[in-house]
């Protein structure tokens, strides 16, 4: 690491050649010159180390020059134990340098910077920076290594104080923009972060790192565009970073262009073998484009780099569950709920999985918990309400289910589920549904649903005009038309009607669909309610 240099070493340690007696002993102990290439090298941070530390320590074990130059000689070779990692004995020759001279900047920085490798020193880091702070207020360096510290232990506001302090004693601080950046990240402020790292590359245009950086902080804001740019002129610059490739690939995926992330991820796998992640987002991409069993294999492979990283089980577990494999979801969603277990994306996930298998007890218990800990995620009140409807907890069910329609009111089928619950539950849903559909095109689906259940058109006419389109269109929207169709009749009491409906439903086959799951309970009621006459 290239240290504080101090450029008046040679001519500080040279002026105790001018006192006679040290010449006079110097003369007994060889060549003038001998002494001089020692000075040299000793503060030579070109030379290698080991060579750096022989001159030093000959120098310190001479002891011949004065405390401020003897500082010096301990700094110098502070920085070389440094260089060969061994940051005990560097330590110990930046104490000994302050101590003869308590007002030595360099020393109290270098000490600062070994300090502030180590998490658990953090402390000491900046109590040696603030000291190098107070005796040379005017050193931007000390104000952006005391930032770091500040973001290390975060402290995003002093951090940035400092960052802008040490910008405003050096306006070409790229490293001082950089740091200001992350930090901004950090808070959540991508718009300043992208602009800071804009900053840093006006004044370093050829660095990868703040491409990469400022590529990730666009991804996060959507200009994934922007995003790609930033990666192609880095790539560029360092052809065989996978990283690079990778980050790419993510704003790619963000595009929607799967297949071209999949071929980012496919150059940043074998440069980087060992990073969970490029397995973990080709394995999503893969699951993007209904590979799912090549999604599988990423996470696989992710898992086995890092058995307890919890995207990668959590990424596995819903492909299971799309795969109609819920036992195996079940189980890694677990496993996700160990790792993270104040996630309440692996309870929701595990929760749909028991809701998928008509465990809807155990479901509702996920969905509790997971919206115990994100009050605001609205999949949880969603499908908790409807576990609740196939339970035949009708009124139960009309809080989450007004939640999860209120969160988005422009999904029709929303206030359509919330209307059948209210219904079922003997409650008048007829005047929220009407206000949900002012401004919708009923003619689009799922707008006869709609119209169907506000009595404008008959259950025939909904499944008449759901018979249209393509072969796949027309199986969907027979199943949710059959099936709400089904709906209609039960509550007209025409059982005969809707176990006809229903049982359409089932044979269509769409198991993924909501309206087979419940077709599948009222059928099981139905013919319970048969079983028990």
């Amino acid at each position: 690491m290239l240290f504080k240099l101090v450029a008046s070493f040679m001519a500080v340690v040279v002026l105790a050649w001018a006192d006679p007696s040290f010449a006079k002993k110097k003369k007994k102990r060889g060549k003038r010159g001998g002494i001089e290439r020692h000075i040299q090298l000793c503060q030579n941070y070109r030379a290698k180390p080991r060579y750096r530390i022989r001159s030093c320590s000959y120098l310190i074990r001479l002891n011949r020059f004065d405390d401020d130059s003897m500082a010096l000689i301990f700094t110098a070779r502070g920085n070389a134990y440094d260089d060969s990692r061994m940051p005990e004995r560097a330590i110990d020759d930046y104490s000994a340098a302050i101590r003869l001279n308590p007002r030595h900047v360099n020393a109290l920085f270098n000490r600062g910077y070994v300090y502030a490798k180590t998490s658990d020193k953090l402390l000491l880091a900046l109590r040696d920076f603030s000291a190098a702070i107070r005796l040379d207020p005017g050193d931007a360096a000390a104000f952006l290594s005391r930032g770091n510290v500040f973001s290390r232990l975060e402290q995003w506001d002093r951090a940035i104080s400092d960052y802008n302090v040490a910008i405003k004693i050096d306006s070409d601080n790229a490293a001082a923009y950089y740091s200001r950046g992350l930090v901004h990240e950090r808070k959540g402020n991508i718009k300043k972060a992208v602009a800071d790292y804009s900053l840093a590359l006006t004044y370093n245009p050829f660095s990868s790192a703040v491409l990469h950086r400022r590529g990730l902080a666009r991804i996060k804001s959507k200009e994934f565009d922007k995003a790609v740019e930033d990666f192609d002129v880095a790539i560029h610059l360092k052809p065989k970073a996978g990283i690079l490739y990778y980050g790419r690939g993510l704003a790619y995926a963000g595009k929607g262009r799967y297949e071209w992330a999949i071929e980012d991820y496919n150059e940043a796998i074998p440069l980087d073998p060992k990073n969970p992640r490029a397995f973990f987002a080709r394995g999503e991409a893969f699951a993007r484009i209904g590979q799912l069993e090549r999604a599988i294999e990423d996470y696989d492979a992710a898992l086995r780099l890092d058995a307890k990283n919890a995207e990668a089980l959590n990424g596995r577990a819903k492909a299971n569950n799309r795969r109609g494999h819920y036992d195996r979801a079940i189980q890694d969603f677990t496993a996700a709920i160990e790792v993270e277990p104040d996630n309440a994306i692996h309870y929701y996930g595990r929760g749909f999985a028991n809701g998928k298998k008509g465990d809807y007890l155990q479901a509702i218990a996920d969905y509790d918990r997971a919206t115990k800990l994100d009050p605001n995620h609205i999949p949880s009140y969603k499908y908790r309400g409807r576990a609740k409807f196939f339970l035949a907890r009708y009124a139960d069910a009309v809080p989450d289910l007004k939640r999860s329609a209120a969160a988005e009111p422009k999904d029709l089928f929303r206030s359509i589920w919330l209307y059948l619950a209210r219904a079922r539950a003997k409650i008048d849903g007829r005047p929220a549904l009407e206000k949900a559909v002012l401004g919708v095109e009923l003619k689009r689906w799922p707008g006869p649903i709609a119209s169907m259940f506000l009595g404008r058109i008959t259950p025939e006419d909904a499944i008449t005009e759901a018979d249209q389109g393509s072969q796949r269109k027309r199986r969907e929207k027979l199943t949710e038309a059959y099936f709400f169709a089904g709906q209609h009749y039960l509550m007209k009491g025409d059982k005969a009607k809707a176990l006809e409906l229903f049982n359409l439903v089932i044979k269509l086959g769409i198991r993924n669909f909501v309206s087979f799951t419940g077709a599948r309970e009222e059928l099981a009621r139905l013919q319970g309610d048969e079983d028990g006459r």
